[in-house]
């Protein structure tokens, strides 16, 4: 019973990375950025977000609230990983852990409506990902149904599919990318 007036702030992350990943960007930001503001390194120790006990893991669920933002997907066995950038989508970076490599991705958009044209680019910095499948987001307005895809400045072969917003890029044969190389995937119209 003395928990009641208790502030866990691994479930007030949870429900933040959720408000975002349900479109809910400001409500589930401002949320993040309260907890923010109670662990303030003026305040407290912003390393100890203190829930039961001091150094509580709870807290770790602070990284759902990045990867909502990033939109980020990665399903290792089947080759897939995927961005769908919440937070400015027409000129967005961030790193992405994978179970073995981490890097960064990029996206920017050019043009709007159906002219718009959007650039992927995965770079791996460490380690190896494996890549079957890449999975994007495109504004509902857009004409996307075409993609050139390169490794490395060289042309890989792949199809397109477009559900909605969504686009899945499918490689002919699954790769792997080492440390170092980057996979750039132009989406453009018709």
């Amino acid at each position: 019973a003395h928990y009641f007036n208790e502030c866990w702030t691994g479930f007030e992350y949870q429900v933040a990375g959720h408000m975002i990943w349900e479109g809910m960007i400001t409500e589930g930001l401002v949320i993040a950025r309260a907890v923010h503001e109670r662990y303030h390194p003026a305040k407290r120790n912003p390393y100890n977000e203190v829930e039961c006990s001091d150094h509580y893991s709870r807290a770790m669920s602070s990284h759902g609230v990045f990867l909502a933002a990033c939109g980020f997907s990665q399903h290792g066995p089947k080759g897939h990983i995927g961005f769908a950038p919440r937070i400015s989508p027409e000129a967005f970076r961030a790193p992405f852990t994978a179970a073995d490599a981490w890097g960064t991705i990029s996206q920017s958009r050019d043009g709007q409506g159906p002219d718009l044209r959007q650039t992927e680019r995965v770079s791996v910095k460490s380690g190896r990902l494996r890549v079957r499948t890449l999975g994007f987001e495109v504004p509902d307005d857009s004409r996307i149904r075409v993609a050139d895809v390169t490794l490395e400045g060289n042309p890989v072969p792949h199809r397109i599919s477009r559900t909605g917003r969504g686009v899945i890029v499918t490689l002919e044969r699954e790769t792997t990318l080492p440390a170092g190389q980057t996979i750039e995937v132009v989406l453009k119209p018709a």
